[in-house]
């Protein structure tokens, strides 16, 4: 009975530990003076933490400040940062429960305006 007991708690145990692994995601895409990198870690159905990294990438002078827009089916992300002396700004540990989740198949549209400009592109996996 002991040992019986102990079989169903180990495959239990591994079921449940299978079922709880964290997808991640990425999403890229660049334009002419921008690379970005957006990173999803779906934790369950509706539960995530998302992180991404905007990297200029032009041949002009670095800008100090950028306004960055990511839509995506579920919502809306939007901002003012300054970009570090290498031109790159990293944000994340955004976390969600109880919200809608990125899927592989998703488009993410990227605006970023930055001394008078702007580029409009796509993120995909």
């Amino acid at each position: 009975m002991l040992k019986k007991a102990f079989v169903i708690l180990l495959f239990s145990s591994l079921f449940f530990s299978a079922c709880s692994k964290t997808k991640e995601m990425h999403f890229t895409g660049k334009s002419k003076n921008w690379y970005v990198n957006f990173e999803a870690k779906v934790t369950s159905t509706n539960s995530e933490t998302t992180y991404f990294t905007i990297k200029y990438r032009g041949k002009n002078s670095t800008p100090k400040k950028i306004k960055y827009y990511f839509e995506y089916p579920s919502g809306k992300v939007n901002g003012t940062s300054d970009l570090n002396n290498t031109g790159v700004l990293k944000l994340g540990g955004h976390s969600c429960s109880g919200c809608a989740v990125f899927h592989e198949d998703d488009v993410i549209k990227v605006t970023i305006i930055w001394n008078g400009e702007s580029e409009i592109f796509e993120l995909k996996k």
